[in-house]
């Protein structure tokens, strides 16, 4: 259950922070001001990486029967999901990293409540590497995710039930 419920809250969250990055690249197409989006992208952030750690946690804490969980089961389900958590983990430090308040724009909010602050001062060129890893990480993960969305309605047809119905089964499941 507990794998389950970090599986979509992680899942809502990654959608949440796609509709977040829209601005980004489509400045004209959507309406609203940097400060506003970059604020719900940098909270929605955080609270992924919280939600990354904690299931970094569970899957490599031991089970009843002496094994970790992040190894079962074993083959191309084990890899994407060690690949998917993997990007996810390197995008959260990229982007935490790359942050720094700008003298002449508005100041970025977390939650609406905390002043946003550079963890890190870097230098201008490791800055933009930082950047281009951020948005290049961030175009593997959407591969990645993909890949393993096929996957589940794939298994799920050949299971019998309908598309939709994997969602729900949580039972027995390792997602």
């Amino acid at each position: 259950m507990t794998t389950w419920l970090l599986h979509w809250i992680t899942a809502a969250l990654v959608a949440l922070m796609l509709l977040a990055s829209l601005p980004i690249p489509y400045p004209d197409f959507v309406h609203i001001p940097p400060s506003l989006w970059m604020g719900i992208h940098m909270s929605v952030g955080w609270i992924l990486m919280v939600v990354t750690a904690g299931r970094f946690l569970v899957l490599a804490l031991p089970q009843r029967g002496g094994s970790v969980r992040i190894f079962r089961p074993r083959g191309l389900r084990a890899l994407m999901k060690v690949l998917l958590l993997g990007s996810l983990a390197v995008i959260l430090a990229t982007g935490a990293i790359i942050y720094r308040p700008s003298p002449l724009s508005p100041r970025i909010y977390l939650f609406g409540l905390f002043e946003a602050g550079a963890l890190v001062n870097l230098g201008h060129a490791i800055h933009l590497q930082f950047i281009i890893s951020h948005r290049y990480l961030a175009y593997a993960l959407a591969v990645f995710f993909i890949i393993h969305t096929y996957f589940a309605f794939e298994n799920s047809s050949r299971s019998g039930p309908a598309p939709i119905a994997w969602l729900w089964r949580r039972t027995g499941s390792n997602r």
